[in-house]
Order: C-alpha cells, then structure tokens, then sequence
C-alpha cells in the first residue's frame, strides 16, 4: 500500500485522471484508490464559494467606486471657486483639468499602497499564525501573486482618473450662478 498526498493544483478532476492513468501504467499498481464523490462534492462547493465571493467582492468594489467619487466630488466642491476664478482669467479647461487630475491619479496610487500595506500586513499576521491560505504555495500562484500589486495600483490610478475628470468636466460646465447651490 502507497499513500499519495497531492498538492492543491492535482486535486481537480482532470489532474487526477492523468494521475490515476499514470500510476496504473506501472506494473506493480493494481488498483489506484480516491474518494471521487467526496472530491467532486468539496469542488462543486469550492466552485459556488468562488461565485459567491465574486459577488461580493463586486458589490464592495462598487461601494469603494461610489465612496472614491464622494470623496473625490467633495474635495472639488471645496475648490469650485478657484476653478471658476481660474475660467473668468482666461486658463483653458484643459489647464486647470490637469493639475486637478494629477493630484487625483497621486491620492490613486497613495490609496492603493495602503491598501497593499494592509493586505501584506494580513499575509503576514496569517502566516505567524500558521494560516498559510494568502500566500502562494507554487511559481504558478506565485507569478499571480507578484501581478497582483500592479492590478491594486492600476486600479487605484483608473479608479481616480475617471472619478476625477468627470467631477472637474463637471465643474468646468458650471456657471458663476451655480456655484452658490
């Protein structure tokens, strides 16, 4: 008798199909033994976790948007007058646009390595814990793992780019009147 331990990426069903028909192609195995039902049950639920956190990690990305955009809404408001001041002494849209975005897109990328700082600082309390769920366990994840900063910091840079160029186009748009409302 031989016991197998495999690692998380040999456990889906086609893995172990080429793993069964590799071991019973030596001639001292006669008979490769799993629990099928109890692995295509854990996968299937595995597979209905993974939609569920899809979900909710889309309503929270949704959230953070909405959240970003406030805020972002809020720190122009505050400078409303200083945009149209800019407008009535003649600087084009695109002058007082980019300054404003600029800052916009520094508070992106200030905001998205916190969030990294967070996130390492919880991988790391996880792994003195002996909870080694959030780090990478082969060069596979490891490779995903390494993108995953450039995804937080791009995402933070689009996220307040967009927030931000709309907010000002919106107050570019705006007349002397409007301001006071």
């Amino acid at each position: 008798s031989l016991e197998v331990k495999l690692h998380a990426a040999y456990t889906y069903p086609d893995a172990l199909k080429m793993l069964e028909e590799t071991f019973q192609s030596f001639p001292h195995i006669t008979e490769v033994y799993y629990q099928r039902d109890t692995l295509k049950t854990l996968n299937r639920h595995v597979r209905q976790f993974n939609v569920v956190l899809l979900i909710v990690n889309t309503f929270l990305l949704l959230i953070f948007v909405a959240l970003i955009n406030n805020m972002v809404r809020m720190y122009l408001y505050a400078k409303r007058f200083e945009i149209n001041t800019m407008k009535q002494v003649g600087a084009t849209d695109a002058f007082i646009r980019r300054p404003l975005v600029g800052q916009g897109v520094v508070f992106g990328i200030l905001g998205a390595l916190v969030a990294l700082f967070a996130l390492v600082a919880l991988a790391w309390w996880c792994y003195e814990e002996g909870l080694h769920l959030l780090l990478p366990s082969s060069m596979r994840l490891l490779k995903q793992f390494l993108l995953f900063p450039i995804v937080v910091i791009g995402l933070g840079v689009l996220i307040s780019w967009i927030t931000t160029s709309v907010a000002v186009n919106k107050f570019l748009k705006m007349e002397f009147d409007d301001l006071f409302q």
